[in-house]
C-alpha cells in the first residue's frame, strides 16, 4: 500500500501530541482516541472477518471504519460502481482504508483494497456469497501479480469509454466491431498502467483485435504508428479510463463524446449484453432537434440509460423541459427524474416504467423466471425417472408447494413414501408430508437448508458440510494468527490460539 508509511508517521506524531496534551490536534482518521467505537454492528464484524482473509496486515479499526462500511451499505450497487473511481464511493473507501491500523505494510495496493472492500460489501454481505468470493479471489493470479484486481464489470465500463473514443478518433479507418480477444488484451493494458508507454506491441495487438470498414488509406503505416501513440496517451491521461471526462486535459479524451456528422450514423454503444446504435436512436425519435438528439445520446451513455427509456416521449419531454439550465443541473434533474419515474428491476438491473409491484421485477424477467421454473420441474421429473418414478410436472409442483425442497424430493426415501400417500386429499396429504419431514429431516441453522437426518450428527443442528467449512475456517484462522505472532517474534501453540478464535 502506497500511503502506509505516511499514515503511520502521521499516526505516531498525532499520538505524541495526545500524550503532550495538545489541545488542537490535526485530524487523524486512524486514531482510536479521536474516533472511539460507539457501536459495533454484527454486519461490520462479518465485513472485518472477510477483509482479514484477504489482507492479514489489518489489526485495528475505529468508529470511522465502522461508519464507512455502513455508509457503503446504504448505497445501492450501481451508485457504488459509478463512483468507485471518483465521487461518493471513492471518498468513503479512502476514509475506510486510512482509518485502519496495519501491523506491517499491506501486500495489496490501496486501489486493490478498495476493490476488495467493494466485493465484500456487495457479494459477501448483501448477496451472502462469501465462500464463492473466497474461492474466486484468494490465490487469484492477478491479485498476486498486480496487488489488485480488475473486476469484469469495471473492465467492461472502461472499455466502453475507450471504444467510444476510438470510434471517433479512428473515423478514417472506420472501426466496426471488436473481436473475441480484444477485451483480454484491453484488460492486460489496464494492468500495465504507465508501463503501457513501453509496450507498443500490446497496443498493436489491441488494434488488430478489431474489424475495420476501410483499411486502404494513404500512409496507412504512419497512421497506425500515430494511433498507437494516441492510445498510449489516452490510457495514461485518463488513468486507464477511470478519470471523469472533464478531468482529462487530453484533446482526445473520451469526455467529448462529440458525435461528428461523418460518424454518428454508425456510432454504437454496448452496455452489458445489449447494444445500441446512434442510427437506431435517430430512427426511433422522429421530429426532434439534432442538438437535443446528441444530448440524449451523450447523457444515455454517461448515465447508462437503456434505449427503451431514451426514446420515450416522457423522457424526451423531460429533456426539453430542462433544456435551458446548465449541464450539471440538467444531469442532476435527469437523475432525479429517473429515480422518481422509473424502477430498477431487482433481477436484471434494467430500468423500466412498469414493474410487478409485488416483486419489483420486469415482464422480461418474469417470463425468464417462469421458463427457469419450468426447466427446473423438467429436470426434477428426469431425476425422478432415474429412480424409477414417472411423475407429471404438475405433481412435482404440488410437492414443492408442500415445502419440499429439491434435495429432499429426489431421495428414494421421500419419493417412495410420497407415492404411497399420493391419493390423499391436499389437506391430509400436506399434513402427512410435514409429519414425514419433521421425522426424517433437519433444518441446518448455518446454511439454512433442510437436509435428510443422515447429514447431521446425533441431535446436531449444523449439517456435516457446514461443520467441515467451520473446521477449515478455524484452521485457516489459526495459521494466519500463527504467522502474525511469528512476525512479531512470539511463539504460540495451536491450542492457545484455538482458545483465542
Amino acid at each position: 500500500m502506497e500511503w502506509y508509511h505516511q499514515w503511520e508517521s502521521e499516526y505516531r506524531t498525532h499520538k505524541e501530541e495526545h500524550e503532550l496534551g495538545t489541545e488542537e490536534l490535526d485530524e487523524c482518521l486512524n486514531c482510536e482516541l479521536c474516533h472511539p467505537i460507539v457501536n459495533e454492528p454484527i454486519v461490520f464484524k462479518k465485513f472485518w472477518d472477510a477483509l482479514f482473509k484477504f489482507e492479514d496486515a489489518i489489526i485495528i479499526y475505529n468508529n470511522v471504519t465502522i461508519n464507512g462500511v455502513l455508509d457503503l451499505l446504504s448505497m445501492n450497487n450501481s451508485e457504488r460502481e459509478d463512483t468507485i473511481h471518483k465521487g461518493k464511493c471513492r471518498d468513503i473507501m479512502d476514509r475506510i482504508t486510512e482509518s485502519i491500523r496495519y501491523r506491517i505494510q499491506p501486500k495489496i495496493k490501496e486501489k486493490g483494497l478498495r476493490t476488495i472492500i467493494l466485493v465484500i460489501v456487495r457479494d459477501c454481505i448483501e448477496r451472502n456469497l462469501g465462500n464463492e468470493v473466497f474461492d474466486r479471489l484468494i490465490g487469484n493470479p492477478e491479485l498476486i501479480e498486480h496487488k489488485y484486481i480488475l473486476e469484469d464489470w469495471d473492465v467492461e465500463r472502461r472499455f466502453e469509454k475507450f471504444w467510444q473514443w476510438y470510434r471517433i478518433t479512428s473515423k478514417e479507418v472506420g472501426p466496426l466491431r471488436v473481436k473475441m480477444g480484444a477485451m483480454k488484451t484491453f484488460r492486460e493494458l489496464l494492468y500495465e498502467e504507465e508501463g503501457i508507454a513501453t509496450n507498443e506491441e500490446k497496443v498493436k495487438e489491441l488494434m488488430s483485435n478489431m474489424e475495420y470498414e476501410n483499411i486502404n488509406i494513404e500512409n496507412v503505416h504512419e497512421y497506425h504508428r500515430n494511433m498507437v501513440q494516441k492510445i498510449i496517451r489516452i490510457f495514461i491521461d485518463t488513468r486507464g479510463f477511470t478519470k471523469e471526462p472533464e478531468d482529462s486535459e487530453s484533446e482526445d479524451s473520451p469526455a467529448s463524446y462529440e458525435l461528428e456528422n461523418s460518424s454518428e450514423e454508425e456510432l454504437e454503444i454496448i452496455i452489458g449484453d445489449k447494444s445500441w446504435k446512434f442510427s437506431e436512436l435517430k430512427r426511433r425519435t422522429s421530429s426532434i432537434d439534432e442538438d437535443q438528439l446528441r444530448y440524449i445520446w451523450k447523457i444515455g451513455i454517461k448515465l447508462m440509460i437503456e434505449m427503451d427509456i431514451l426514446v420515450t416521449k416522457t423522457f424526451i419531454d423531460k429533456v426539453q423541459e430542462i433544456e435551458e439550465i446548465d449541464e450539471r443541473e440538467k444531469e442532476l434533474k435527469i437523475r432525479e427524474w429517473l429515480e422518481k419515474e422509473t424502477v430498477i428491476c431487482k433481477r436484471c438491473g434494467n430500468r423500466r416504467f412498469e414493474m410487478d409491484k409485488t416483486d419489483n421485477e420486469c415482464g422480461e424477467c418474469i417470463k425468464e423466471m417462469q421458463k427457469d421454473e419450468q426447466d427446473e420441474l423438467i429436470e426434477l421429473r428426469n431425476n425422478l425417472e432415474k429412480l424409477g418414478y414417472e411423475i407429471d410436472v404438475s405433481e412435482i409442483q404440488r410437492i414443492k408447494n408442500f415445502g419440499v425442497n429439491n434435495r429432499i424430493m429426489v431421495t428414494e426415501k421421500f419419493i417412495e413414501r410420497y407415492m404411497r400417500m399420493i391419493e390423499l386429499e391436499d389437506r391430509e396429504l400436506r399434513k402427512e408430508v410435514h409429519k414425514w419431514l419433521n421425522e426424517n429431516t433437519t433444518w441446518c441453522e448455518r446454511c439454512e437448508i433442510r437436509w435428510m437426518n443422515d447429514m447431521f450428527r446425533l441431535e446436531g443442528t449444523i449439517c456435516k458440510d457446514c461443520e467441515k467449512e467451520d473446521i477449515d475456517e478455524i484452521d485457516d484462522r489459526v495459521k494466519r494468527l500463527q504467522k502474525i505472532f511469528e512476525d512479531i517474534g512470539t511463539m504460540i501453540t495451536e491450542e492457545e490460539l484455538l482458545r483465542l478464535t
